[in-house]
């Protein structure tokens, strides 16, 4: 109990405010209803009254001493944040950092000034050829260059093979043989006019058109042969063919040419069977027999004598002598030789 300054006495009671975290404590006070009377003695403590209201709260009163704090309170949402005070002193760098994934190329920036040129580097392998660019426009004509040297003697592409032509050089040139009756054959078919590959076609084109009478076959050793199941068989068996014999000869054209005879060369006229190829004949100088003599008459008569006479004869009378009619010629051969001029004759391989 307190006595105010008017002398009525007012009941306080502890009361407890909190500033900041910081406990104040103080009293509360109110007045008290009883009369101020002469103080009596003091009686013995009645039972506490009941609580009354609480009055109005009383001017704070002053700060106590620092209580021990109190556990720390929850923390209070996070404020709104405060504005960026200055810029610290700059820290010790620390270390590096981990390198961070490459970020987008950025825009390109302008380019910088020309630099000195480096050393040139090697050569890279030569590209594909481009595409052919247009001609040019055409320039002077040079000097003309000094004469090669001349190349050998081309064939006649336009020639078929066995094609046989007179020739006046002394050897075949490239792509013909001579029209010798020597052989033909590949390179190890030992053939005596050429053994070549180049042979293959005139080999080929004697085998079918020509018999082996007209054209005779050989083995590799050159022993007489026949022919095999095919051309091709028997020149993979290097086999050799004989070739035209035409030494000392004259060409005939071919009695029955296709297919009708003309009946100017035969067996019975000439001797020789003019619609074979490859048939030969005629001879370089003959024999005439009676048989081929031209008819002609032989004439003459009996002589008359009378009395003695050239032969002896005696008498009278008259005899008749038969003449004798003596022979003549030497029965030589002759010459059955046109006139000729000698060339050697080729055949196209």
């Amino acid at each position: 109990m307190q006595i105010t300054e008017s002398g009525k006495p007012y009941k306080s009671r502890p009361m407890t405010l909190r500033v900041h975290n910081a406990v104040i404590v103080g009293l509360e006070s109110y007045p008290s209803p009883i009369d101020q009377g002469p103080a009596g003695p003091q009686g013995e403590p009645g039972p506490p009254g009941a609580d009354g209201e609480d009055g109005a709260p009383g001017a704070t009163g002053p700060a106590g001493p620092q209580g021990e704090p109190g556990p720390p309170g929850a923390d209070g949402e996070d404020g709104a944040p405060g504005a960026t005070g200055p810029a610290g002193p700059q820290g010790e760098p620390g270390p590096p950092g981990a390198d961070g994934e490459d970020g987008a190329p950025g825009a390109t920036g302008p380019a910088g000034p020309q630099g000195e040129p480096g050393p040139p580097g090697a050569n890279g392998e030569d590209g594909a050829p481009g595409a052919t660019g247009p001609a040019g426009p055409q320039g002077e004509p040079g000097p003309p260059g000094a004469n090669g040297e001349d190349g050998a003697p081309g064939v006649d592409a336009t020639a078929p093979t066995g094609t046989a032509l007179p020739y006046i050089g002394a050897t075949a040139p490239a792509g013909y043989v001579l029209a010798s009756g020597r052989t033909i054959s590949d390179a190890s078919g030992g053939g005596t006019e050429r053994a070549n590959a180049d042979c293959e076609e005139l080999f080929t084109l004697l085998w079918t058109d020509w018999t082996n009478a007209t054209a005779p076959i050989y083995t590799s050793a050159g022993g007489a042969s026949t022919r095999g199941t095919s051309a091709a068989a028997d020149w993979t068996a290097h086999k050799r063919m004989s070739l035209p014999d035409l030494r000392g000869r004259v060409p005939v054209g071919k009695d029955n040419m296709s297919g009708s005879a003309a009946s100017r060369m035969t067996t019975g006229g000439a001797g020789v069977d003019g619609a074979t190829l490859g048939a030969s004949g005629g001879s370089q100088t003959h024999v005439l027999t009676t048989a081929q003599l031209a008819a002609h008459p032989h004439t003459g008569g009996g002589q008359l004598f009378s009395g003695s006479g050239p032969y002896g004869a005696t008498g009278g009378g008259s005899n008749l002598v038969a003449p004798t009619i003596n022979s003549a010629g030497g029965d030589q051969p002759h010459t059955n030789t046109q006139p000729s001029l000698i060339l050697n004759y080729i055949i196209r391989l």
